[in-house]
């Protein structure tokens, strides 16, 4: 018989545990309110006994993820945060803990996807049993403690978060200007090509007039965004950061 899971939240990361884990047992989702967890049993989080011994995949915010382990004290199942930025330590004081931790963007995910999955346990038979859940579930899995991870979570904020900022600001852009912006695909793809492949890293691949020092060049652009004053801070910061780097 599979693991038995229970899924606490109903947020993005717990819907997509909810569908790539829908071929095992997945007992119910637990939750404050009452939520449409469709085919899956919604309780609450009151609801779980103490005597559940399967795993507990705690899919809330950062800050609520103490306050939620700390009502499963007594708990026997294995009960594991799925968050990128937050310490094991926060689950010591259970039987039986880890992290499960998804690294990757969830928006769009597809079915059979495999993505990277970082697993961090005390106990071997508990990592065993992690990555064999990460096995069911189409992950390909690591062993990466609390400080490897903060640091990747910070590496994924600045290369996923900020990039998609970038672009999106980019976008509106050239669209305030009447510009079409797929004319910028060939150069997005060759620039994350390039990156990807790893002919090079990021310090040699840089160009523009912040490298180069054209100081006439960035204050024709700086004067451009009078009337955008968001992306002329953005503009300036990079380019600032590029020219202190490059200097």
């Amino acid at each position: 018989m599979k693991t038995p899971i229970i899924i606490i939240g109903w947020g993005t990361t717990a819907q997509f545990f909810a569908k790539r884990f829908s071929h095992l047992r997945i007992v119910a989702v637990a939750t404050r309110e009452k939520v449409d967890t469709g085919k899956i049993k919604n309780i609450r989080l009151k609801e779980i006994k103490d005597s559940f011994e399967g795993i507990i995949l705690l899919c809330v915010n950062d800050d609520s993820i103490a306050e939620v382990a700390h009502q499963l004290s007594e708990s026997n199942g294995l009960i594991c945060h799925c968050a990128g930025a937050i310490d094991i330590n926060v689950l010591e004081d259970l039987q039986s803990f880890g992290v499960f931790y998804p690294f990757q963007s969830l928006a769009k995910v597809e079915a059979d996807e495999e993505i990277p999955l970082l697993i961090e346990c005390e106990h071997f038979l508990d990592g065993k049993l992690l990555h064999q859940l990460a096995v069911e579930g189409k992950f390909k899995a690591t062993d990466v403690n609390s400080e490897q991870r903060r640091h990747l979570h910070l590496a994924a904020t600045v290369v996923n978060n900020f990039t998609h900022h970038l672009l999106s600001s980019t976008k509106d852009y050239l669209l305030k200007n009447n510009v079409d912006r797929a004319l910028l695909t060939p150069l997005i793809s060759k620039t994350f090509a390039h990156f990807l492949e790893g002919e090079a890293n990021g310090f040699e691949l840089q160009t523009g007039p912040a490298k180069r020092g054209d100081t006439d060049t960035i204050k024709t652009h700086l004067d451009m965004l009078k009337e955008d004053a968001d992306f002329a801070v953005l503009y300036q910061s990079m380019s600032d950061l590029i020219a202190k780097k490059h200097a």
